[in-house]
């Protein structure tokens, strides 16, 4: 019943039972503070998660370090835990969100992702092989979308993102802003806006509201499709301009809504698009298909 109930499990020694409810809450994707130089469970015996002994995004190096290091100071690793639980239970994405984020405290280059297949788990897999920090955000119900590969080799990177943060007023505005862009004419019919959700676009803001550089994979809207599906007829004019298909089309207008009234400097938009042309229905165009275009 413990691992069922919990949004933080601290662990401290432990034997067959602590590692059991560990496994029924790392499961769950919540997050997990192994104090590892206590031995027992915490330190990886008695079947304990091997996952869960992989630093995860809410701690630094040196925190890391601290839980392990039997000859450290019990004040210190008592202190980094402390800190590691604050930075949960105030989130990046709630930072990224109230506007609170501290560039400073950052263990910069960071990836921020969504843990699905192909170039999420992809490029998660590079970032972790070359020391940058990651970070998947997923919405109720995302997890479903994540890879198998990211649940299996990424999961210390998830955090989840609560329902209210996800439709927040900052988050709403946004929203609204992108969809007087992408959602034209005969497609803002009542509902639209649950059609959208189910792409799973909101947490895609959390991606790009302060990235200094976008990378998506993706594909184009054909000229007089809809942007919800990619294969509805509608007329030619209600094709987004940015023209980018799926819940990546979004993440790439709220991203260049930042430079669009002058707030940010346009010659800082740093937007890199792959066109993979995958579903049959994309637009093929010689021009952008299967390259990095800015």
């Amino acid at each position: 019943i413990f691992g069922l109930i919990g949004d933080i499990y601290i662990t401290v020694e432990g034997g067959p039972g602590v590692s059991e409810e560990v496994g029924t809450a790392y499961a769950r994707g919540v997050a997990v503070v192994p104090l590892i130089r206590t031995g027992g469970a915490s330190s990886g015996l008695f079947n304990f998660p091997s996952e869960a002994l992989q630093k995860p995004c809410f701690s630094t190096e040196e925190q890391w370090a601290l839980l392990a290091n039997a000859d450290a100071a019990v004040d210190e690793s008592a202190k980094a835990v402390v800190a590691m639980v604050q930075k949960l239970t105030s989130g990046l994405a709630k930072q990224i969100v109230c506007g609170t984020l501290n560039r400073d405290s950052l263990e910069l280059p960071m990836l921020l992702s969504g843990a699905c297949a192909g170039a999420d788990e992809t490029f998660g897999e590079m970032a972790i092989e070359h020391g940058h920090q990651l970070v998947h955000f997923l919405g109720p119900g995302d997890e479903e979308w994540a890879s198998t590969k990211a649940k299996a080799t990424q999961r210390h990177a998830f955090e989840h993102v609560r329902k209210e943060l996800l439709e927040s007023t900052v988050v709403s505005r946004a929203f609204d802003r992108a969809g007087e862009s992408r959602v034209l004419g005969s497609q803002r019919t009542p509902g639209w806006e649950a059609r959208v959700a189910e792409m799973a676009a909101r947490r895609n803001f959390l991606q790009v509201r302060y990235a200094d550089m976008v990378y998506v994979v993706g594909w184009r809207l054909e000229e007089g499709k809809d942007q919800f599906t990619g294969r509805g007829d509608v007329d030619p004019r209600e094709t987004p301009l940015l023209d980018v298909g799926g819940g990546t089309g979004w993440a790439c207008q709220w991203y260049v809504d930042r430079f669009a009234d002058g707030v940010e400097d346009p010659a800082q938009c740093r937007l890199f698009f792959f066109d993979d042309a995958g579903p049959p229905w994309a637009r093929k165009d010689p021009a952008t298909e299967g390259k990095w275009n800015r």
